[in-house]
């Protein structure tokens, strides 16, 4: 059996009693926080654009000087010239990446890539999509020297 008194059940209602007003309080105070920023929210929304590309114009930035990316050369010969290309996920996690040139001309823009299993073929392939994808949006590429002209899509099969 609990032992109570008066003082401890008076102190118990007034305690459930202060709880149930504090939450009440704090979504009255949600509330009114809502309604005030419901009004600056266009206000709120271009900041948080102008933040998102600072932190993605950083990003590059930061992946371009620790990792010695290059900005890639943007031409109109609908051609792919990449010397020594690197994965830039497998050169972070390998000590040891073996960069590959990529070439893909405008008459010859078919590659068939064979070689036994494990021997880098999707890699390599990867590496071609990732290094377009990248110059595409504006970054730089693990690469040494490139030449790209402008990609509205990339077709492989892995």
């Amino acid at each position: 059996m609990r032992f109570t008194n008066d003082e401890l059940d008076s102190f118990q209602n007034e305690y459930l009693s202060c709880s149930e007003s504090i939450c009440t309080l704090e979504y009255t105070l949600f509330q009114q926080l809502r309604t005030e920023l419901n009004q600056h929210i266009q206000d709120i929304q271009k900041l948080s654009a102008s933040i998102a590309q600072i932190d993605v114009l950083c990003s590059f930035a930061f992946l371009t000087k620790k990792q010695g990316y290059i900005f890639p050369a943007i031409t109109e010969e609908n051609s792919i010239q990449i010397q020594n290309a690197r994965h830039p996920i497998s050169e972070t996690i390998e000590t040891h990446f073996i960069a590959n040139d990529i070439q893909i001309e405008p008459d010859n823009r078919v590659k068939l890539i064979t070689g036994p299993n494990m021997a880098g073929k999707s890699t390599y392939l990867r590496t071609a999509g990732l290094c377009v994808l990248l110059t595409q949006i504006g970054c730089s590429i693990p690469a040494d020297q490139a030449s790209l002209s402008i990609c509205d899509r990339i077709f492989t099969r892995v």
